[in-house]
């Protein structure tokens, strides 16, 4: 099963509601999460919402411009990310230039979420306010990052989190979506497939 979850313009989820998303996640399931904090309806700028992953938002953190992100080179030492994120992947993403995205809001992987496995995809973005790395250690700051099947968050699990869903949407979404450029839908394609893969037993056979 997969989920995609945004908290921007609902309530902050409650200790039982991220009681239950942790332990889904932990027995298979694979989550889409967003961090967006740069707005949030309810005040809580999504802190709740992946804190349990080790994850600190910023709450009013700046909308950044588009942006092209190059994965950072040493995602591949981890089979799980490379097939996320490299060439081979069931959908090969190309060598730079892969994830697009308008609209990021940073956040931070703390010590706690590289403990739990978190896989940074991406450096700073470029247009980010220098004032970050005074506030949080500059190695945690990100906009994309990964917990493989395996690690001790998501356990047999998997969870992408991203700062927003523009790069899921469509060119005629609210600010531009940009599922068509890069290899934005690549990336969705193996994340999915990779979840899809760990369900289906080996062994099985079709008559």
């Amino acid at each position: 099963d997969a989920l995609v979850l945004c908290t921007t313009e609902g309530p902050a989820l409650a200790p039982d509601e991220v009681h239950a998303l942790q332990g889904w996640v932990q027995e298979g399931g694979a989550l889409i999460v967003s961090a967006f904090s740069n707005w949030s309806r309810h005040g809580h700028f999504a802190a709740e919402t992946v804190g349990w992953l080790g994850i600190r938002t910023i709450a009013g953190a700046e909308f950044l411009p588009r942006h092209s992100h190059t994965f950072r080179q040493d995602v591949t030492a981890c089979a799980e990310t490379a097939r996320l994120c490299g060439a081979s992947g069931p959908f090969a993403v190309a060598a730079s230039g892969q994830f697009v995205n308008t609209g990021e809001s940073v956040f931070c992987i703390t010590e706690e979420g590289f403990a739990g496995g978190a896989v940074k995809l991406c450096d700073l973005h470029p247009a980010a306010p220098a004032t970050l790395n005074f506030m949080m250690p500059t190695e945690g700051l990100t906009t994309l990052c990964f917990y493989p099947p395996g690690s001790p968050a998501a356990q047999k699990g998997r969870v992408l989190v991203c700062s927003n869903y523009h790069w899921l949407a469509d060119a005629c979404y609210w600010n531009g979506g940009t599922l068509q450029r890069g290899d934005n839908a690549r990336l969705l394609l193996n994340f999915l497939a990779g979840a899809v893969a760990a369900r289906v037993n080996p062994s099985r056979t079709e008559l």
